[in-house]
């Protein structure tokens, strides 16, 4: 059955997506601009193979005004998963008129295929591995993303905030961490350093200030931390 989590404070526009989405298998929708709070909720309940497909819209003006469609000229795509490799690129589509009229499930899904074949093909010319994928587009900052996790980008005037979301772990500025956490669960989510928020369901093993990720990677405990961790571990 598919999942369809539509996050965006213009329910009437939105719920026009739902018949699109409905068709496409294991994807989660998500507008992130509008209630970030929201979304982190709804990211919390997803299974850990649900493949997300993140849908952001790309500003084309310095006004700023991120809730008024009118000012985005362009959806972002971010499609991935545990079981497959799914590349993001953007195409262009006026946001207002797309929201505000049908349109067909099968323009829809072909976009996204011409997206993953495009980067695909151009991720196959210059990676050795598919592990891991660069995003790069534009003015974006470049961002190496792996599975499980999921990417939410937020447009402020002319500055790119990236807020990668990590199944596995969460890597963002100290600050934005602070924010970050208090919207997470506690039962998933604990804090280990200035840098990284890990994900208690994705920690294979533990031993003094040292945590090892399902993935294989090491993470070292600041000190502070430590204490926390360890009380945090029975809440799960």
């Amino acid at each position: 059955m598919t999942s369809c989590y539509i996050v965006d404070k213009s329910e009437s526009s939105t719920k026009k997506l739902v018949g699109l989405i409905s068709q496409i298998p294991e994807l989660v929708l998500l507008n992130t601009h509008t209630d970030l709070e929201r979304a982190l909720k709804e990211i919390t309940k997803a299974p850990s193979t649900t493949h997300i497909l993140f849908v952001a819209l790309d500003e084309s003006n310095t006004s700023g005004k991120l809730a008024n469609y009118d000012f985005y000229k362009e959806f972002v795509l971010v499609v991935v998963g545990s079981n497959d490799h799914f590349y993001k690129d953007a195409f262009e589509l006026g946001a207002a008129g797309y929201l505000s009229k049908p349109i067909k499930n099968e323009d829809f899904t072909s976009a996204i295929e011409k997206c993953k074949a495009r980067l695909i093909s151009n991720l196959d010319k210059r990676h050795s591995s598919l592990g891991e994928t660069v995003l790069k587009r534009g003015s974006f900052n470049s961002v190496k993303i792996s599975l499980n996790q999921v990417l939410f980008i937020e447009m402020v005037d002319d500055e790119t905030l990236w807020h990668m979301i990590f199944q596995d772990l969460e890597r963002s500025p100290s600050s934005d961490l602070d924010e970050i956490l208090k919207k997470l669960s506690p039962k998933g989510f604990v804090r280990i350093n200035e840098a990284v928020i890990v994900n208690k369901f994705h920690i294979n093993k533990f031993k003094g200030n040292k945590i090892c990720l399902i993935n294989g990677n090491w993470f070292e405990m600041e000190q502070r931390y430590v204490n926390e961790f360890y009380s945090s571990i029975n809440i799960i």
